[in-house]
């Protein structure tokens, strides 16, 4: 069964490896560590499964200058980090890289052993 729960101190580290793990390379875990330090307006959880760290999703600040000479202010996703290993053998039914489409199940006895094409609503395919 997967947990999602905030991110306490002692993530940090499992955090950090999880985003190396997850995009094979530092790049995306060093930008989290930089903007953890430098920003107290964060939302940081984790996906926790047999008290492990699988995966990591991180909002921060953004700010938006619309073209009414104003500006917005909300949070932006990104990273969004799952370990390999919990990559499902479900595929997308676009071309889209696999860092790029995540799932999380929540049934998972729904799933075992199967495999296939994840299919969204019609209005995802008249947007792209």
């Amino acid at each position: 069964m997967i947990t999602i729960r905030e991110e306490q101190h002692q993530d940090i580290h499992p955090i950090h490896e999880v985003n190396i793990q997850a995009f094979g390379q530092n790049q995306e875990a060093d930008l989290v560590d930089k903007i953890r330090k430098s920003s107290n307006d964060l939302i940081s959880l984790v996906a926790v499964v047999h008290n492990t760290i699988v995966g990591h999703i991180f909002f921060s600040p953004v700010t938006i200058e619309s073209i009414a000479k104003k500006t917005i202010r909300g949070m932006g996703l990104a990273p969004m980090a799952v370990l390999p290993a919990f990559h499902y053998s479900i595929r997308c039914e676009w071309d889209v890289p696999d860092t790029a489409f995540m799932i999380v199940l929540l049934d998972e006895s729904q799933m075992r052993e199967s495999a296939g094409i994840a299919r969204y609503l019609p209005e995802f395919a008249e947007a792209m």
